[in-house]
């Protein structure tokens, strides 16, 4: 693999990183998206263009653009004559207004140098397309179309997402604008309700583990041991993801999980860790169970995958093995999860530098979207006879 390849590699799994970290908002993945490749790939414009599966095949939705200045050029004909246009394409495609056919008269027409069209695809199904219009460098093209093959599956599967959600939501403010002048049909609209939202976590938690496959397969063609560490890092962020799907699937309202149970099988799922060393993962909560929406499951689900996964690789380092403690409670307004071990401690560069790990910093950036507060540090420096490193979130909860 070239340098060329391999840092557009790097920028790839940087870019799908991102997007897990907004896992909580699906629609703001495309922006993110948008903003990073026209800085990678050196475009004025760049469109995420959605084609409608609740619409005609030729109804398309802008759902981002960038930079948002821009945002007019959306609404051109010639936008759209372009979209259309790329309704046959399998892989991305660039075009330069000097040649003859749809695409480049529409990029005469938009005064537009050399654009690249990349169908956003599932299998079979056209999602939408990304366009990258006029381009500053047309160095590298092999490689940055390769780059967008790869992620194209991605991003359709995100924006599908989003628009499940999108969509959802809508539903359920029209049934509830209905039960409130018919409360004679209450019984069945909930049942209704429950089915669309069971249907849309089931959808979810595939889509997420045909993400988990993609990485997989992307890590298995991998020699680079940075890349490989990268993708299955990924993966168990995917994983934490997908296991809340799966609970609100088997919940009895489709909202809330029970935490408790949750991190339990989370847990399980380091059973197959690769490691020589037997390490115990213990989990106790002052409460049988504690029950937490989405918006709150997603995140500290990613957040419990740093800290474990964190504690697997550096706490024992050699083959006497251990414990990893887990410990959730709920005292009053505010939850506290904490998790330690008796290791060697976490490595002095990993805590004093924490701008250097990404999965500190995305501990961080999600604990702030809870509005609560995170602290790491080694044993030694609060005991001297102690051994091993304490993580501790704490962030405010009001329910029951």
């Amino acid at each position: 693999m070239d340098d060329v390849k391999k840092s557009f590699n790097y920028l790839l799994i940087d870019i799908i990183q991102g997007i897990l970290s907004r896992a909580g908002d699906p629609s703001s993945c495309a922006a993110f998206t948008a903003e990073q490749l026209r800085t990678i790939i050196g475009a004025r414009t760049v469109m995420v263009i959605e084609c409608s599966e609740w619409a005609s095949s030729h109804q398309h939705e802008i759902i981002s653009v960038f930079p948002a200045r821009r945002a007019k050029l959306g609404k051109e004909e010639a936008i759209l004559r372009m979209s259309i246009a790329s309704h046959g394409f399998t892989s991305a495609r660039l075009f330069k207004p000097d040649e003859t056919g749809v695409i480049p008269e529409a990029l005469l027409e938009l005064q537009s140098g050399p654009t690249i069209l990349s169908p956003l695809m599932i299998g079979q199904d056209r999602i939408g397309v990304l366009m990258l219009l006029d381009l500053m460098d047309t160095q590298h093209l092999d490689t940055i179309i390769d780059t967008l093959n790869d992620l194209s599956t991605v991003l359709a599967l995100i924006l599908r997402n989003a628009s499940l959600y999108k969509h959802l939501e809508q539903e359920v403010q029209r049934r509830t604008a209905e039960l409130e002048e018919k409360n004679l049909v209450l019984e069945k609209a909930l049942s209704e309700r429950e089915l669309l939202l069971k249907e849309v976590h089931h959808r979810v938690k595939n889509n997420l583990q045909i993400i988990n496959s993609l990485m997989y397969l992307q890590a298995s063609h991998s020699s680079d041991p940075t890349v490989h560490e990268a993708l299955e890092k990924s993966q168990k962020r995917i994983y934490s993801m997908a296991l809340v799907h799966e609970e609100l699937y088997l919940s009895q309202d489709f909202e809330y999980i029970d935490f408790m149970e949750y991190t339990n099988k989370l847990c399980q799922n380091y059973d197959d860790f690769e490691s020589n060393q037997v390490i115990s993962i213990q989990v106790k909560g002052n409460k049988e169970s504690i029950f937490l929406p989405i918006t709150y499951a997603v995140p500290l689900g990613i957040i419990m995958n740093e800290l474990i996964t964190n504690a697997l690789k550096y706490a024992y380092p050699a083959d006497e093995g251990g414990i990893i403690r887990v410990l959730i409670e709920q005292k009053e307004r505010m939850i506290t999860i904490t998790v330690e071990d008796e290791g060697i401690g976490i490595p002095e560069d990993l805590l004093y530098n924490k701008k250097r790990s990404l999965g500190l910093s995305l501990i961080e950036t999600l604990t702030e979207q809870l509005h609560g507060s995170f602290s790491i540090q080694n044993k030694k420096c609060l005991r001297e006879e102690t051994h091993g490193t304490v993580a501790l979130i704490t962030f405010p909860w009001e329910h029951g």
